[in-house]
């Protein structure tokens, strides 16, 4: 502040700096320089938690294909069934599938296919992925608070 002042027109320094600290003077650039550092951490902070969203819904989604891998060792059949349900609701997949493998090997080799496999196998096994969605779903419904928490207070302090 005694850098920014001019020093004739100061008569007591000590004076001075007391009622800069009384009265909270701030000075402009330091204002400035502090509100810029928040919103980088903000931003930062920001950045961390959609971050961990991603990873939260990746690990979700592999603990999901884990436990449809798991049903389609123990039940073929489920498999087959729900590969020609999908082919008949679905007609534009008969263009992927192929014909000289099975059902089981189609589900496998076809990423398409396996995902709406998996959404048929969820529906024939709710129970086996009721406890996974809902702990995800809890974990996921944090961060989304968080994250909205977060946005309101930023655009709060602008």
């Amino acid at each position: 502040m005694l850098k920014k002042q001019d020093t004739s027109k100061i008569r007591n320094k000590a004076g001075f700096l007391l009622k800069a600290i009384k009265e909270n003077w701030v000075h402009p650039e330091f204002a400035t320089q502090r509100k810029t550092s928040k919103t980088t951490r903000k931003e930062a902070e920001l950045q961390r938690l959609q971050q961990e969203k991603t990873e939260l819904e990746a690990e979700f989604n592999r603990h999901v294909h884990e436990t449809c891998h798991h049903i389609a060792l123990e039940r073929p059949d489920l498999v087959a069934q729900s590969v020609q349900a999908v082919l008949d609701e679905q007609p534009f997949y008969r263009q992927l599938y192929d014909y000289s493998h099975t059902p089981v090997e189609n589900y496998h080799q076809r990423p398409a296919l396996a995902a709406l496999v998996h959404a048929k196998l969820r529906e024939y096994f709710p129970p086996s992925f009721t406890a996974v969605e809902e702990h995800y779903h809890k974990q996921l419904t944090a961060l989304d608070q968080e994250i909205a928490t977060l946005l309101t207070s930023n655009t709060s302090d602008r």
